[in-house]
């Protein structure tokens, strides 16, 4: 599990990957490695921050080359750049799900903000929920309705709970228009959870049966 803050929440996903890994060889780790002409570093990341969107707990798989027994957390955060930090690392096994395939839910708090109960109400009781989406030279209609699970206000915020499906979520630039956020408005955007379900319940990723 790692955070991604300050300036490095500028980089995109690719980079990110490449910030890592990079750290990796420096560390000295002994990783393993995609057979084939072009290897690659055996990395499963997470579902991919949006640009500008802080990561409080963000996720990556890991595979050694060899039975590793050293402090990974110490041992990476001496190698990583200011603004991406491992915060808890646990061992799995290869037989274990990747993580795109057990996480179904996103957390995230947009601040300072506070949304109209109604407003909220009227979202929630919507059956359907339009946008248009550009692919290509086409545009298309998504229905982004399935993927808002709860809206919930806080003191200073709002915590947004959307669904991470197979074909997608919802976008960040929807979701500030589905809450009547201006361009323009200074507002604060962090992802400080990323979940599973187990048995109707949210659990996190480094507490299912699943450990990273």
């Amino acid at each position: 599990m790692f955070s991604k803050t300050g300036s490095l929440k500028f980089i995109s996903h690719l980079d990110t990957i490449r910030v890592i890994t990079r750290a990796i060889r420096r560390s000295g780790i002994k990783i393993a490695y995609t057979k084939g002409f072009r290897k690659r570093p055996k990395i499963a990341f997470g579902p991919p921050l949006p640009l500008g969107v802080s990561g409080e707990k963000e996720y990556f798989d890991l595979f050694f080359e060899v039975p590793f027994a050293g402090d990974v957390v110490s041992i990476m955060n001496k190698v990583l750049p200011e603004g991406i930090k491992i915060l808890d690392a646990k061992p799995v096994f290869i037989k274990d799900p990747s993580i795109s395939k057990i996480v179904s839910l996103l957390k995230y708090r947009i601040s300072p903000l506070q949304v109209d109960r109604k407003m909220v109400e009227k979202i929630m009781r919507s059956e359907h929920i339009l946008v248009t989406r550009q692919r290509g030279n086409d545009n298309i209609e998504i229905d982004i309705r399935p993927y808002i699970h709860s809206l919930v206000n806080g003191d200073d915020h709002v915590d947004v709970l959307v669904r991470f499906l197979p074909e997608g979520s919802i976008r960040i630039e929807e979701l500030f228009s589905l809450l009547g956020i201006e361009k323009g408005e200074v507002l604060t955007v962090d992802r400080v959870g990323i979940y599973a379900e187990q048995e109707g319940e949210l659990a996190e990723l480094l507490k299912t049966e699943k450990s990273l």
